[in-house]
């Protein structure tokens, strides 16, 4: 999804979208360099399948020679309680790491207390891909195409957080756009009709969200440049030390700022009331076509 302004992502909290990446590949594919790891054990050079690193170089260049999706962990894993949670209840368990083999790229994204647990070179990169991302909190997990690091799903984490669960969430997302080519290939006439019939319906609900993003942003962008232009002209006035200027500006800036407030309030609630509807619809195709999973991703 385009995403400019992140409202899919924080107002309406949902991002349904998918790609192509059904295929198994071999279990004994090669690694990508010899293994380096930080004092937590991640992996910091090179990649493998299902295995956490944090070498996202490495990792793109695996999930586009594999053809596979990567999964972004955005953690703070010496002391984030939801992601230790995420740690005891999916990522350690056998079931977990078996299925991750087969279909992921995994990127440890680590923001720790412990500087040891991230090397200085991929530091300012988490940031980064932090910002591009929009990471409000932790653990944050992104899937993203390799071809374009384009985020296509994203999720946090549970209560009570299971191996099966977590695969669900992901599985939905990578569903939605399995190849038609493939979806004939593996399943009988029937089933494969009534497979594409319900992906059609996700295109074309994926394709209304959209819309509302783009239409949101539309709204957003030339209200937030006039605030910007203020706080452009506020600049200007205290670095020359024009006092009374600045403190007008400053009261009008606070008005400008309460008054977006209001309106953003307004208006996103506008949009999720329209939103809704599409997303139910989505949420209920989700389960219609997770049954279909085991056809694709095999454990």
């Amino acid at each position: 999804m385009h995403k400019r302004n992140g409202f899919l992502l924080l107002v309406l909290g949902f991002v349904l979208t998918g790609f192509a990446y059904a295929q198994d590949v071999a279990a004994d594919v090669p690694e990508t360099a010899s293994i380096e790891r930080a004092e937590n054990g991640i992996r910091t050079k090179g990649a493998a399948l299902g295995e956490w690193t944090q070498d996202y170089e490495a990792a793109l260049a695996l999930a586009k020679a594999e053809k596979k999706p990567v999964l972004l962990n955005f953690t703070g894993s010496d002391w984030c309680y939801w992601c230790k949670l995420m740690d005891q209840g999916v990522f350690s368990k056998p079931e977990w790491k078996k299925w991750a083999a087969k279909h992921l790229v995994c990127v440890w994204v680590d923001f720790p207390r412990n500087p040891a647990l991230v090397p200085d070179i991929y530091r300012q990169r988490n940031e980064t891909l932090s910002q591009r991302h929009d990471v409000q909190g932790y653990p944050t997990f992104v899937l993203i195409r390799p071809e374009t690091e384009e985020a296509v799903w994203s999720g946090g984490a549970t209560r009570q957080p299971t191996p099966a669960w977590f695969r669900d969430e992901i599985s939905k997302a990578l569903l939605t756009v399995v190849a038609k080519d493939t979806v004939e290939q593996t399943l009988d006439p029937a089933r494969a009709k009534a497979f594409l019939e319900k992906q059609a319906q996700v295109a074309e609900i994926r394709k209304q969200l959209n819309e509302l993003d783009e239409q949101f942003a539309q709204w957003a962008e030339p209200q937030l440049e006039k605030l910007k232009s203020v706080q452009r002209d506020l600049q200007a006035a205290e670095s020359t030390n024009r006092a009374e200027d600045a403190k007008a500006l400053r009261k009008e800036l606070d008005r400008m700022g309460k008054s977006l407030q209001k309106k953003f309030s307004e208006k996103g609630n506008e949009m999720a009331k329209k939103a809704k509807p599409l997303m139910d619809k989505a949420e209920k195709l989700s389960g219609e076509l997770l049954p279909f999973s085991k056809d694709f991703f095999q454990e």
